[in-house]
């Protein structure tokens, strides 16, 4: 699961960096790039912690193991 999860991540990566691309190269809003680009960050910052708790389970199942 822990794979899986990682996996996860490194795909919402890349997912991101496409978006940012768009969003740069795009015809947009000075207030839109703004705020996309926030949003893009904060949901960044989720699934890192998501990553972040996954990997803690992890050590603490195999440490209890």
């Amino acid at each position: 699961m822990n794979a899986k999860l990682q996996a996860i991540e490194g795909e919402a990566d890349q997912l991101e960096l496409d978006l940012l691309r768009d969003l740069y190269q795009g015809d947009y809003k000075t207030k839109q790039v703004i705020f996309l680009r926030d949003l893009f960050e904060l949901i960044e910052k989720v699934i890192d912690r998501c990553r972040d708790a996954g990997n803690i389970i992890l050590q603490v199942v195999l440490k209890h193991s």
